[in-house]
């Protein structure tokens, strides 16, 4: 393995043209236990997610459940009979009790039969000693519970070994024993269940004609009938190793020929008659180890490969078609470091797991593939530090920076795109195919420049190993704040928990305020930081000083009125930072215009007031867009010198209304300045629509919470801001969303481990992934380069019957769309929320279309706005029937639709003249929007009130 401080940059480019296309994933980890010697022998996946390991430690038995990515959720060391524990197989029972089974040496010095039962927390609760009669080459297969070990039992008589089987239940009672009580050698070196719950047995036997090994196959029933016993004579000196059923019905086997070394791999019919023989590799000193097969029927053979040329092992896999053609010959492991014990294969990639020479001792070792078996293996990792005296050196003193800075590296030569962050010590680590690379660290904010980025590394092979360090300089001597708050849920008439993280990803400590201002409809409860002053509705919370890179959480307690709030009404809490210190200046292209909003409910009527509150005078017009529910009203521009303002004047008669209005051209907040009325005018009032759009808050000091009361609700969900436009939840270009995953124990039990997978879009930009706001501490990283994991560990989470309010629990955070995300695009999230070692929770799906298209397009003023022509509807509520006509006589028929508020027609009539009789079609009591068309173009639409 070789270590890189540095890296020529001109090398690295000239030998760009030869490299290969980067691609594929997958990790290789290493477990140990101080100076012991570990290796892991089975392997088996975990319905919850993960796998489980066993294997030795020094001579006991070494037992793991690690995650999806193979990093530790909990390890044992056991001590199964008297020492030299070997496991044969590892199986999960129906009852999802994790059974291990082997040998181990007993004080005598004969190897015995054990069994070992697991629960799903990786604890050992019963081991059972089979045998007391000396066995060796023991295999293990397990079909539901049954469980079939074979291997060769020493023959007092001769000292001779015998062939046997023997089938027990999942609690060690043995079912029925197979001995072949052979007067010559044979034994059974794997066994595997078949479709049809036979038992097949591979081994070897001397021959009685010559003096040679031949293959023994043999079948028995699942209740012990012999089916078929075949000496297969291979023409040389066999000894089998491994069986694996293929999905054709024929038996593939790889074996040891000890005529020239050779490993083959041979396919055999349910007769025992030979299809075909191939030879994998001539090298003396090659040891297969595990025999698969993949989901085109092909034959995996893995082997501990010494080439000619080398006399440290390697592990490569072959492939061989169904045919007999070899396909491939992949390499894994780290030469003379790596040695395989077997091969599991699942749906998506390839385990291979043995051990590693690392650090002056033997670890267990694990690897990953991807589906189509490919590795990384090289690596480069570093450290991001803070460069205060400007030398792009990591000098003594000089602070590492801590845990949440993103680190990339983009291949040259094609690919996806790896993505890392640095944990809490400022470090970072990526597995990289060999290539050519780019690699980058992404600085929090402006505030912050890289001494060197874009560093071009070169990989040539899988195990090389770079070290790049990053540092970040100070350009200006300022604290940048970041707020958030959140809760999971909001219950009328109960004190609901806000938590609110507080940070600074500035350059110098300083402490603030936060500020918190309530919905009108809360009342404050009480707050975990002490409250310093409170004005009406704003809050103030002083804090001491909040160090670089220092993330703070304060609780707040508020209560939801009953009596003035309705069921499914919009509330929001505004939290900010302050003071709102401006560090650097704003884009040189900025007008200094800046358009606030502000709305009134006057009864039966809504006051918007567009202010420009900046510095400089608006050079361009911008849209504004009126929004009821989910019908666009009007569109106009307006222009406004510095502190000028204008004031728009609405009837919503109980409608959602939203009035959006763009920033001019280069204005430092990303988003439109909007504001929202729910509830005004007559009733019955409308709700669900007041989170379609984002809600202003770019800024990172300034965070603006809002979210539905709820009665009943999924403990386990995901939410989305902006919620979306329209039926198919439509988003601008160019959106960040907020997502919100809650969890709830509802188990019997405390949950001391909650982990959240959560695959991202492909049209989600990681480059933008901020982590906010959460109930417990978490850490985090980006695996198989767009997959979030969000762990809580330690958590202690209780369970709902025991504190219903202590058992929920969420996590909060944001990710922007690609630039180059296309309109119509589809952005569906889901997360999977693992609480211990249980199967996971499953999240609904977020999902959002990319490009708002209005239900309805029109520069008029709302159709019910007195005196102006337009679509009219009267009595209105409507009871049996109603009338629909155009004011003015003007428009005398077209295509009428009525759809309900999810946007879902429920009722159209292609050819109407007006004026129009409707007559209730079966509607429910409701709120409704009737509109007309002619030549497929829109012309007006109207509200209705079904009664």
């Amino acid at each position: 393995m070789r270590n890189y401080r540095h890296i020529y940059v001109l090398l690295a480019i000239a030998l760009w043209w030869q490299l290969p296309q980067a691609a594929g994933q997958g990790w290789r980890q290493t477990y140990g236990i101080g100076s012991l010697s570990e290796t892991w022998q089975a392997v088996a996946a975990l319905p919850a997610g993960g796998f489980a390991l066993a294997g030795h430690s020094d001579g006991d038995l070494y037992f793991a459940i690690v995650d999806n990515e193979g990093e530790p959720i909990s390890t044992s060391v056991n001590q199964i009979g008297d020492y030299n524990v070997y496991v044969a197989g590892l199986t999960v029972l129906p009852s999802g009790e994790i059974l291990a089974g082997g040998t181990f040496t007993a004080q005598d010095g004969a190897f015995r039969i054990w069994l070992g039962r697991f629960n799903t927390a990786g604890e050992l609760i019963n081991t059972s000693i089979l045998t007391g009669d000396s066995h060796t080459g023991v295999s293990m297969a397990c079909l539901d519970n049954n469980i079939g070990i074979a291997g060769g039992q020493v023959n007092p008589d001769n000292m001779y070994h015998d062939a046997f089987l023997l089938v027990t239940d999942s609690v060690g009672n043995i079912l029925w024993e197979y001995d072949s009580d052979n007067p010559n050698y044979d034994t059974f070196t794997d066994i595997a269940f078949g479709s049809d719950s036979s038992l097949w047995a591979l081994g070897y036997r001397s021959s009685d004609t010559s003096e040679t090994n031949n293959l023994l196959l043999m079948q028995f029933s699942i209740s012990g009938e012999l089916l078929l016993e075949k000496e297969i004579d291979l023409g040389g000196e066999e000894l089998t190793y491994k069986l694996a059923l293929t999905q054709d019905g024929n038996l593939a086997v790889v074996l040891i020929n000890w005529n020239g070394g050779l490993v083959q791999v041979a396919k055999i019919n349910p007769e025992g008659q030979l299809l075909w023989l191939q030879n994998l590799t001539a090298s003396v000193g090659s040891l297969p180890t595990d025999i698969a097969i993949d989901e085109n029927d092909n034959i995996l053979s893995l082997v501990n490969y010494i080439d000619n040329t080398q006399p440290d092992y390697s592990i490569k896999l072959f492939v061989t078609h169904p045919s007999g053609q070899l396909s491939s010959a992949i390499n894994y492991g780290l030469l003379g470091v790596d040695i395989s014990e077997g091969l599991y294969v699942l749906p998506d990639s390839y385990l291979l797991f043995g051990s590693a020479y690392h650090n002056g001792e033997r670890d267990a070792m694990l690897i990953r593939t991807d589906s189509l078996a490919r590795l990384y293996t090289a690596s480069v990792s570093g450290q991001v530090y803070r460069d205060q005296n400007a030398d792009c050196m990591a000098d003594p003193g000089e602070p590492m920076l801590s845990a949440g800075i993103i680190v990339k590296a983009e291949p040259q030569q094609g690919g996806p795109v790896a993505y890392t962050v640095t944990d809490i010590d400022g470090h970072y680590n990526l597995f990289l195919d060999t290539g050519l690379y780019l690699i980058s660290v992404l600085p929090p904010n402006n505030l912050w420049q890289t001494c060197t980025n874009d560093i071009a590394i070169y990989l040539p092979e899988h195990d090389d190993s770079l070290t790049v360090d990053f540092g970040l300089q100070a350009l200006v001597d300022c604290p940048a704040w970041e707020v958030e708050a959140a809760t999971p849920f909001l219950r009328r008439c109960f004190d609901n928990n806000y938590a609110i993280r507080y940070c600074n990803t500035g350059t110098v400590a300083s402490d603030g305020t936060v500020q918190v201002v309530l919905d009108p409809y809360f009342s404050y409860a009480g707050s975990s930081l002490p409250l310093t002053a409170q004005s009406g509705d704003t809050l103030l919370f002083a804090f001491d000083s909040l160090d670089v890179f220092e993330c703070r959480q304060m609780t707040l307690q508020i209560h939801l009125d009953c009596d003035s709030t309705m069921l499914g009404q919009t509330h929001c809490l505004e939290t900010r930072i302050l003071p709102d210190t401006v560090c650097t200046p704003p884009p040189a292209a900025w007008d200094g215009a800046d358009l606030q909003m502000a709305g009134v409910c006057l009864g039966d009527s809504v006051m918007v007031a567009i202010s420009n509150t900046g510095a400089g005078d608006m050079s361009v017009a911008s849209q504004y867009l009126v929004i009821e529910d989910q019908i666009m009203l009007r569109t106009g521009e307006i222009q406004l010198l510095s502190g000028q303002d204008t004031t728009l004047v609405f009837y919503p008669e109980g409608a959602t209304l939203i009035v959006l209005v763009d920033q001019t051209p280069n204005h430092p907040d990303d988003e439109p300045a909007i504001v929202v009325i729910e509830g005004c005018g007559a009733p019955p009032f409308s709700t669900g629509f007041a989170l379609q759009f984002p809600y202003g808050d770019s800024a990172p000091n300034f965070d603006i919470e809002c979210r539905q009361n709820i009665g009943s609700y999924d403990p386990n969900a995901k939410s989305a801001l902006p919620q979306g436009y329209g039926e198919d939840r439509r988003i601008a270009t160019g959106t960040t969303i907020d997502y919100l995953i809650q969890f709830q124990n509802v188990g019997t039990d405390t949950a001391f481990r909650v982990v959240i997978r959560d695959t991202l879009s492909p049209w989600l930009d990681p480059e933008t992934l901020r982590m906010g706001v959460a109930s417990h501490d978490y850490t985090w990283k980006i695996v198989n380069d767009n997959t979030l994991k969000i762990v809580f560990d330690p958590i202690a989470l209780p369970d709902s019957s025991v504190n219903e309010a202590g058992s929920n629990g969420f996590v909060k955070f944001s990710v922007k769309l690609k630039d180059n995300t296309p309109i119509g695009a589809s952005i569906n999230n889901r997360a999977g929320i693992y609480f211990d070692f249980n199967a996971p929770v499953i999240t609904n799906t977020v999902s959002h279309t990319v490009g708002i298209e209005w239900l309805v397009n029109t520069t008029d003023e709302p159709a019910h706005t007195a005196g102006r022509p337009g679509l009219h509807i009267y009595p209105n509520p409507m009871g049996k029937k109603a009338q629909i006509d155009w004011s003015d006589g003007a428009v005398t028929s077209g295509e009428l639709r009525l759809f309900d508020l999810n946007g879902r027609c429920r009722w159209h009539s292609q050819n109407a003249n007006l004026p129009f009789t409707l007559y209730n079609p079966g509607l429910p009591p409701g709120y409704y929007i009737v509109v007309l068309y002619q030549n497929q173009q829109l012309v007006s639409g109207a509200k209705l009130i079904v009664r």
